[in-house]
């Protein structure tokens, strides 16, 4: 059972604790953040001057930053479970979480979604003591332990948000049978260089996804797809021999709950077959942790590697024999 904070002072450093993980986590793009290596971007929902969070974070798709997802507030204690959408609670632990209660607004996404946030989200409610009583008044859903490091803060914040988006185009797709079977090709990817900015000073980052991403395509030709919709897109898709490739450039335990996360989701918000067995690509620079590779395993998804030689003018990125062999065999051949 998790005890609401009656404390306002306590929340509001609980609560920017948790944006400023998010920050941590995130490259500023104009009056928004993107969260690094995710779908998803924030912003303060004109409360604030630019750049600035005061009160309340707005969550979107990057590809579609005209229309939000969904809301989280700074929690007014005062009004117990009975104020804005969110609180903040302290578990038996002592860890600190950030609440949400399962109710998206309607807008031009979906309509309101009360009644089966539930269902829609696949995501579970906890239990909350307001003094000492259980909470009736609504339905409360973990956004984030405060408890955790920054990447992992930001990790289990995009897997809420992530969930309410699957439910707004969930909701559309059900009223209106918009999607069903309307994923489309996207396009391949370029390996490049950009100007990031921070509020210390600027510098050049080598967007080094673009340029694995190439290398595979040289490697498995047209074989190699892409696919998208509602701006969600998976980084590989071989239809032959039915695997689904996630890319990430580093090994943190951030970049690997991303990944799964995703293998998990897009097949769901893409409208792919649900049996596409998941791939896991990441660099050799370090060694995957056995358990994290036990975790991997046990979740079905396979994992392998790839090297990267920066000496050049641009990256040279190689494959493993086993990975390239694992995606040139097709179903039938198996």
């Amino acid at each position: 059972m998790i005890e609401i904070l009656s404390d306002q002072t306590e929340a509001n450093e609980a609560y920017f604790a948790w944006v400023n993980a998010l920050q941590e986590c995130s490259t500023r793009i104009k009056r928004s953040w993107w969260i690094e290596n995710t779908a998803i971007t924030f912003h303060n929902h004109g409360h604030g001057e630019n750049g600035e969070i005061t009160n309340q974070v707005m969550f979107a798709l990057r590809s579609d930053t005209a229309n939000n997802i969904v809301k989280i507030s700074l929690p007014k204690t005062a009004q117990a479970d009975k104020g804005p959408h969110t609180i903040l609670g302290r578990d038996r632990d002592g860890s600190l979480l950030l609440l949400r209660d399962g109710r998206l607004n309607s807008n031009n996404v979906s309509a309101a979604i009360i009644d089966n946030f539930e269902q829609l989200t696949k995501l579970s409610p906890v239990e909350v003591k307001v003094d000492g009583q259980r909470s009736l008044w609504r339905k409360w859903f973990k956004v984030a332990n405060l408890s955790l490091t920054p990447d992992e803060i930001a990790s289990q914040t995009v897997e809420f948000v992530t969930a309410c988006a699957i439910a707004r185009y969930s909701n559309v797709a059900l009223a209106e049978n918009k999607l069903a079977g309307s994923f489309s090709l996207g396009l391949g990817e370029k390996g490049k260089t950009y100007t990031a900015n921070y509020v210390v000073g600027s510098r050049e980052v080598l967007a080094l996804h673009g340029f694995v991403w190439e290398a595979l395509k040289k490697k498995l030709g047209k074989r190699l797809e892409k696919m998208g919709l509602n701006g969600f897109e998976v980084d590989g898709l071989i239809q032959d021999a039915n695997l689904l490739i996630e890319i990430k450039t580093g090994i943190t335990p951030y970049d690997l709950y991303t990944a799964v996360g995703q293998l998990a989701l897009y097949p769901h918000l893409i409208g792919l077959p649900s049996d596409m067995m998941p791939i896991l690509l990441v660099p050799d620079l370090a060694e995957v942790s056995e358990p994290m590779k036990q975790a991997l395993q046990q979740h079905g998804v396979e994992l392998f590697t790839y090297s990267v030689d920066f000496k050049g003018a641009k990256p040279k990125v190689t494959f493993s024999t086993g990975f390239l062999q694992r995606c040139r065999v097709a179903v039938s051949a198996r």
